[in-house]
């Protein structure tokens, strides 16, 4: 199921999912229409639309995957202390 398929079913319309995101609604309809390509859509706008069409599970999932791979990793020296 896409993401046009996943508002239809939350019988959002471009306006309310707009509202929702927080976005102008002429970049909802953009999307939709292939104006703009969800490839280039940024990681927290992907996880506010996850989150606005219901996707609680994944979104949060996405969000936890990229704040392990931003977090500093521990020193080899803070890990070997005897």
């Amino acid at each position: 199921m896409d993401y046009r398929e996943l508002q239809d079913s939350k019988n959002l319309d471009n306006q309310q999912l707009a509202d929702k995101i927080g976005i102008p609604r002429t970049t909802v309809s953009k999307y939709k229409n292939g104006h703009l390509d969800t490839k280039n859509m940024t990681l927290e706008m992907a996880v506010k639309w996850l989150r606005a069409l219901g996707r609680r599970k994944m979104a949060n999932d996405l969000s936890e995957m990229f704040a392990l791979a931003e977090a500093p990793s521990e020193s080899k020296e803070n890990t070997s202390e005897s």
